[in-house]
């Protein structure tokens, strides 16, 4: 299996369309599902399940794509989705999935530009993993740049795992 832990050391990006998938939802079953497939076919993955982990990781470079469950009610995912979006261009490109109503509407919101509604087949979902880490551009600058970032919004984050929505 592809997954990392936190106490491990973190892959190198991988080639041949084979990218660090952040996985970022509330339903951990789904989340399992997801992290097993996507390691049965050569992606790393990592799991965050509120969003002061989503942004720590992306900030400490853990991921070249994020998968968000759009509508984790209990991650509070738009608020995640807003604060990855102030990480700048260099931020990895998102892949919502959800059954909400509206889903593509949502994302042309929050500039959401790859997105999947519920249910799903898993290739598709890997099309697009492949297609937005593809589409990510970075520069020498970009880790230094992305983690100087998720702390400075980590910082300013209000307390939402404070919040009770269950």
């Amino acid at each position: 299996m592809q997954h990392w832990d936190d106490d491990g050391p973190d892959p190198a990006p991988c080639g041949e369309g084979r990218f660090r998938v952040l996985l970022v939802g509330d339903d951990e079953p789904f989340l399992r599902t997801l992290d097993e497939l996507f390691a049965g076919h050569g992606f790393p993955t990592r799991t965050a399940f509120d969003p002061r982990t989503a942004i720590a990781r992306v900030g400490n470079g853990h991921a070249d794509v994020v998968v968000c469950d759009l509508g984790a009610t209990r991650l509070q995912s738009i608020a995640t989705v807003l604060a990855l979006r102030q990480l700048g261009d260099d931020a990895p490109p998102i892949v919502a999935v959800s059954a909400m109503p509206n889903l593509a509407q949502h994302c042309r919101a929050l500039r959401v530009e790859h997105f999947l509604p519920q249910p799903f087949r898993f290739s598709r979902l890997r099309e697009l993993v492949e297609r937005a880490g593809r589409g990510r551009r970075l520069t020498e600058d970009s880790g230094v740049f992305l983690r100087e970032q998720a702390e400075q919004i980590l910082d300013e984050l209000p307390d939402l795992d404070a919040l009770n929505f269950g």
